[in-house]
C-alpha cells in the first residue's frame, strides 16, 4: 500500500513552526498539494490530516476512532470531564449530562438570555450616541460567560463571582493558548510561569465553583441549572461527588463559552460585510418577534437566518481542528493508517473544498436551502458522530437572542480602521476584536 504523502519541513522540528505561526495556510496547502489524506510531522509526533467527507464518515461513526492524545492539553482545565473523556467512561458521562442539555431545560433558561442580551445592548447606547466604535468580540464573549455561568449554576453566582470566574478563566485560556503552542508542552507540575498561572487560575475557579456545589447541597434548588440537575443525578445507586460535578462543569466551561461567542462574532461579522443580508435577516426577525408571545426569539423559526448562521460557521467554523485516534490499524483514502494514530479533520479546510461546495470561498446562506443534496461530513462545524457537540441547542437559542436585540435596535457595519485578522487560537477569532459602528434604525 503507498506511503502516505506530506511535506517534510525541518530535519528537528518537522512542520512544527508552520503550524504554530500559519495553520490554516499549512492545511490548505496540504490539501491542495498531496490530497485527501497527508502525514504531517510536528516536532517528534506524526499526525494525519483527512480532508475527504466519505473517509471522515469512518472517523466520526466508527467507534474504534476515540480521543487523541491532544486531549491530553485540556487536562489542566478539563481533566475528568466529558469533553475529554473516552470509550465507556465517556458513554456514562454523557449521559450523565444529558437531561440538562434538552429543549425544555433550555426554554427554562431563555428568558434570563434575553435578560443578558438586552443588558448587553443597552450598554452599547451611550457609546453608539458619542459615536465610538463598539467591539462586538469582547461583548459576545461577555454575553456567552454570562449566559453559560447562568446555565451552570442557575442564580448561585452572584456578581462578584462572576467578575471573579470570568477574570480567572480568561486567564486559564490566554495560559492554555500559549500550552498548546509550545512545541514541547511541559508536565503542568513544572513550575514555568505559563504553568504556574494556569495553576492558579484553575485552582481559583474550582475554589468558587467547589463552594457553590457546597451551598446547593444544603440549600437545593429546582433551578433546572446544570448543576442542580447533576447534584440530583445519582450515578451507579450512589449521588456524584463533588470532584465530579467540578470536572463536569469545568469542560462545559471549556467547550461551551469561547466557542459560542466566536459563533456569533462571525455571524454579525458577515451580516455587517453583506448589508442585503443583514436587511433580510433584520425583517424576518422582526416579523417574528410580532407575532412571538415570548418578547424574545427564543427557539423561534427562523429559516434565513438559520441558513445565514450556518453559512457563516461554515467559512468560519469557531473550531478550526477536531481531532480523534485510531484505536486499530485501519484505511483511509487508500493508505494504511497504523493503530493508535492522530488524525486531525479540518471543518476549515473541508468546508472550502469545490468538489463539495459551488464557489466556496462566496458567502451564500442559500446554498443551505437544499441540505440533503449535501455528502455526509462535507459540513461539520459541531463535530460528528457519537461525540457531536452536546450544546448545539443552546448556541443557537444564544445566538437567535442576541442578534435580535442587535438588529431590531441598530444598522451595523464595519470599521475601516480596524482590519479583520483571523487568530488561530482554541477557537478560530479576530486577532485584534471586532470593531463596528452602530447606527439606530428609525422605524
Amino acid at each position: 500500500m503507498n506511503t502516505v504523502p506530506g511535506p517534510h519541513g525541518d530535519r528537528l522540528l518537522g512542520n512544527l513552526r508552520a503550524f504554530r505561526n500559519r495553520p490554516l495556510q499549512l492545511l490548505l496547502q496540504c490539501r491542495c498539494e498531496y490530497g485527501d489524506v497527508v502525514k504531517l510531522r510536528l516536532g517528534p509526533f506524526s499526525v494525519y490530516l483527512v480532508f475527504n467527507p466519505q473517509d471522515i464518515v469512518r472517523v466520526f461513526d466508527d467507534k474504534s476512532f476515540g480521543r487523541s492524545d491532544f486531549s491530553a492539553l485540556f487536562e489542566p482545565l478539563a481533566g475528568g470531564s466529558m469533553i475529554i473523556a473516552d470509550g465507556e467512561q465517556w458513554l456514562r458521562q454523557r449521559h450523565r449530562v444529558a437531561p440538562a442539555f434538552n429543549k425544555n431545560r433550555l426554554a427554562m433558561l431563555a428568558p434570563q438570555i434575553h435578560k443578558n442580551a438586552v443588558e448587553i445592548v443597552e450598554q452599547w447606547e451611550t457609546e453608539q450616541q458619542a459615536g465610538h466604535l463598539i467591539d462586538v468580540q469582547e461583548a459576545m464573549v461577555g454575553y456567552a460567560m454570562k449566559v453559560i455561568t447562568h446555565f451552570l449554576f442557575g442564580s448561585g453566582l452572584d456578581n462578584k463571582m462572576l467578575v471573579a470566574v470570568a477574570k480567572a478563566w480568561s486567564m486559564s485560556l490566554k495560559s492554555m493558548n500559549y500550552r498548546m503552542s509550545e512545541a514541547l508542552p511541559l508536565p503542568l507540575w513544572v513550575p514555568t510561569r505559563n504553568n504556574r498561572h494556569l495553576r492558579s487560575a484553575a485552582n481559583e475557579i474550582s475554589k468558587i465553583i467547589l463552594d457553590i456545589i457546597a451551598q446547593q447541597r444544603k440549600t437545593p434548588d429546582d433551578s433546572g441549572s446544570f448543576l442542580s440537575t447533576l447534584l440530583h443525578n445519582r450515578d451507579q445507586d450512589s449521588e456524584l461527588k463533588d470532584q465530579e460535578i467540578l470536572h463536569e462543569i469545568m469542560g462545559i466551561f471549556l467547550a461551551g463559552f469561547d466557542t459560542v461567542a466566536i459563533a456569533m462574532v462571525w455571524t454579525l461579522y458577515y451580516l455587517a460585510r453583506y448589508p442585503d443580508i443583514q436587511t433580510q435577516v433584520r425583517q424576518e426577525m422582526l416579523t417574528t418577534l410580532k407575532e412571538t408571545k415570548e418578547g424574545h426569539l427564543g427557539f423561534a423559526n427562523l429559516p434565513y437566518f438559520d441558513n445565514v448562521f450556518s453559512e457563516a460557521i461554515r467559512l468560519r467554523p469557531p473550531l478550526w481542528l477536531v481531532d480523534r485516534k485510531s484505536s486499530t490499524e485501519t484505511e483511509l483514502g487508500g493508505y494504511h493508517i497504523p493503530p493508535n494514530s492522530n488524525i486531525i479533520l479540518s471543518p476549515y479546510v473541508t468546508h472550502r473544498d469545490s468538489r463539495f461546495w459551488d464557489n466556496p470561498a462566496v458567502f451564500n446562506p442559500a446554498r443551505f436551502e437544499h441540505t440533503e443534496e449535501r455528502e455526509k461530513y462535507a459540513y461539520f462545524p459541531f463535530g460528528g458522530g457519537h461525540m457531536r457537540c452536546i450544546g448545539i441547542g443552546l448556541t443557537k437559542l444564544e445566538a437567535q437572542i442576541i442578534i435580535g436585540e442587535i438588529l431590531k435596535r441598530y444598522r451595523i457595519e464595519l470599521s475601516a480602521l480596524h482590519p479583520v485578522e483571523i487568530d488561530c487560537l482554541f477557537v478560530l477569532r479576530s486577532k485584534e476584536g471586532l470593531w463596528m459602528r452602530l447606527t439606530h434604525l428609525n422605524y
